[in-house]
């Protein structure tokens, strides 16, 4: 295929480098749908100069997947296209035109079947990158046959781009912002390509982890006559702007830099977005309410409200949540409690119908959970790509002497013998202390679904039937049908509610080690402590012991809570027997005879005096 010198020259511009106002084709990401966090972008460019600085990198899980990324991308291409020319050896090349574009040039001048690491320009729509792959149509098509269009002829012949992206189902719904990121980033790869060859580009590609071989095809439809989709233009100008001038702007002060609370996935500025939350933006956003993303806060603030602090002070019900989309009956009920928690500064009511009832073992368990992204790529393809599952500590507390108890128990090596005898481990405690009934006298507390599916899925995968019949009881429920509302919490995640929960009673207080600040980082720690040849020496299983076993305590001490606040105001005669198997008699100072009084976990409830007190 031959490159014309006009076209060429239409690529670069004149240019010998990449000018400081080009995009390069990732460079958008934190600015596209729904999940668009433009202060990302700020903070890469501006951060430093204002103070903030990027998350640490130890066990940084946002670093452990671009790692990843980077082997699923090297192993796919040895796999798929070992016949394959490399353009760049190094991607930070991509800048230096006389160094990359030339290169790839070069390579297509030479009839280079398949180019990877391809350096792109394209001066008119003032964007490049780095492609991993760039592959002539009627190569690809012989090597992989399925992807050939039916309508498809040699004269449309014509280099596509491959991109490989280390995840999975990308066609789900709740990959839509992925797909639609990676869909700008082909498309700017396609319009480079058209405008160098001078020919269109109709169609690109993914390689995913589920398709490896047939890949994901992407409409890019680039023409070399015609100027980049305006949706990009966009993109790029907003980016420049935010660049070479965000010096003067401020993500909480200026919308175009905003950060949306909402988005999770904002490594490697996490931290700094927590910075600017707690000392730049006293007044919570919208998007800390639960399910409040951008385009439910968007409706809001049509409707007058700017941030919590002023859904607070209006009158309750001045909200009709039906008409704000994506907030159901639910989560309006949920928002509505959150809210009233602010306005009183009290916690809600607990009923006592609404706590569950005491039973004779109560025990409180945590799993730390690794997911099947940690890929040995050394080992053979595909096979590779299966990663593998692991429930690799298992924490389980209990109440005893009004104390709490707490046994872990951990997987030794990240293999499936190791999981399973950690797994046997934990139910051979259990039925020495008869905790394995399901007649309602013993429960297991949890916090959501994971445990009950990570544990029904591990008996059927490591033989052990008894793990699919525990007797499970998941806390979070009535903490959310109540719901409960807790002055200074947001959510309905265990931290938020055992955090805010602390703040109210010191009596019922648990923290977190500083080292952890997330599960995906606890995940990282998780991997780096079972690499070790003495895992259960390493510095990373003393932090992750200790952050595990808060997690139970946590659960104890939320519904200890429940249970004294339920039940602290409710006359002797009304209170259910059932809900506490245990009732003493004890003598007080210079009181003449005994009171009652039934133990509520350390919460006493003093018959005499009708009221509660915490021993």
């Amino acid at each position: 295929m031959q490159i014309t010198l006009d076209s060429f020259r239409r690529a670069t511009g004149g240019h010998t480098t990449v000018p400081p106002d080009w995009m390069p084709a990732t460079g958008p990401r934190s600015l596209i749908g729904t999940k668009a966090d433009p202060c990302q972008l700020w903070f890469k460019f501006h951060g430093a100069a204002h103070g903030f600085e990027e998350d640490p990198t130890d066990y940084s899980y946002f670093e452990f997947i671009a790692n990843k990324g980077c082997e699923f991308e090297e192993a796919w291409i040895k796999n798929y296209a070992p016949h394959a020319a490399r353009c760049l050896l190094d991607d930070r090349d991509v800048v230096d035109i006389s160094k990359g574009l030339v290169r790839t040039v070069q390579l297509i001048r030479r009839g280079a079947p398949v180019i990877t690491h391809a350096a792109l320009v394209n001066a008119e729509a003032k964007v490049y990158g780095g492609a991993d792959v760039l592959w002539l149509e009627s190569d690809l098509f012989r090597h992989l046959p399925n992807l050939q269009p039916a309508d498809w002829t040699p004269a449309d012949d014509n280099y596509t781009v491959i991109d490989c992206k280390f995840t999975s189902h990308l066609g789900e719904s709740r990959h839509k912002n992925d797909l639609e990121i990676y869909t700008v980033q082909l498309s700017i790869y396609a319009h480079c390509v058209a405008v160098l060859t001078g020919k269109p580009v109709k169609r690109a590609y993914l390689a995913t982890r589920d398709s490896y071989e047939e890949l994901l095809c992407v409409d890019v439809d680039a023409h070399p006559q015609k100027p980049i989709r305006e949706d990009i233009a966009e993109l790029r100008r907003t980016y420049a702007r935010i660049k070479l001038d965000g010096g003067k702007l401020r993500p909480w002060r200026d919308h175009i830099v905003r950060c949306n609370y909402a988005n999770e996935r904002d490594a490697p500025w996490h931290e700094a977005k927590k910075q600017i939350a707690a000392h730049y933006v006293p007044i919570a956003p919208l998007e800390v309410l639960p399910h409040i993303a951008e385009t439910q806060a968007r409706q809001l603030r049509m409707l007058g409200f700017d941030n919590v602090a002023e859904l607070i002070t209006a009158e309750q019900g001045a909200v009709d949540w039906k008409g704000i989309k994506g907030v159901g009956p639910i989560v309006a009920k949920q928002i509505n409690a959150i809210l009233k928690a602010q306005r009183s500064e009290r916690p809600s009511k607990v009923p006592s119908s609404a706590v569950p009832e005491k039973v004779a073992q109560e025990y409180f368990c945590d799993m730390e959970f690794l997911s099947n992204v940690n890929c040995n790529f050394s080992q053979p393809w595909p096979e590779c790509l299966a990663g593998r599952e692991l429930v690799f500590m298992i924490g389980l507390g209990w109440e005893e002497d009004r104390d709490f108890k707490y046994k872990q128990f951990t997987a030794d090596a990240e293999s499936p013998e190791a999981e399973k005898q950690m797994f046997e481990e934990f139910l051979s405690f259990l039925r020495r202390r008869g905790a394995l009934e399901t007649d309602g006298t013993v429960r297991l507390y949890h916090w959501s679904a994971a445990e009950v599916w990570q544990s029904a899925k591990r008996a059927e995968l490591l033989g052990l039937p008894d793990l699919a019949h525990l007797p499970w009881y998941d806390l979070s429920r009535p903490v959310a049908s109540l719901p409960l509302g807790l002055p200074g919490c947001f959510g309905y995640g265990l931290k938020p509610i055992a955090k805010a929960v602390s703040q109210i009673s010191a009596s019922h207080r648990v923290s977190w080690p500083e080292e952890l600040s997330s599960g995906l980082g606890a995940s990282v720690m998780g991997w780096a402590m079972l690499a070790q040849d003495s895992p259960l020496e390493s510095k990373e299983f003393k932090t992750l012991s200790e952050y595990l076993k808060v997690d139970c305590e946590s659960l104890w001490q939320v519904l200890r809570w429940m249970r004294q606040v339920a039940f602290e105001d409710m006359p002797p005669s009304k209170l259910p027997n059932k809900w506490i198997p245990r009732v003493r008699t004890v003598g007080w100072p210079n009181v003449s005879g005994g009171r009652h009084c039934i133990v509520a976990g350390r919460g006493w409830y003093d018959f005499a005096r009708n009221a509660s007190s915490c021993s």
